[in-house]
């Protein structure tokens, strides 16, 4: 189980919607994640829309990718 990085381990649990925060504050479109990440903007997609489970390597794969952007 991974806590939600905005709840400073309060038990929240992550989701699509906090990886495609993470997305949108970089300011990045699926496709220009997926092309950092060498994934597919689809697979983006299923993460996103709670289609596939979040597991902790997708959330910090998302997480570091973003924050080189935001540097």
């Amino acid at each position: 189980m991974i806590e939600c990085y905005r709840c400073h381990g309060h038990g929240h649990v992550f989701s699509g919607v906090d990886l495609r925060a993470l997305r949108r504050e970089a300011n990045l479109s699926q496709a220009a994640l997926a092309e950092r990440l060498g994934l597919t903007a689809p697979y983006l997609s299923r993460l996103e829309n709670d289609l596939t489970p979040v597991t902790q390597a997708a959330y910090e794969k998302y997480e570091q990718a973003c924050s080189e952007v935001t540097k």
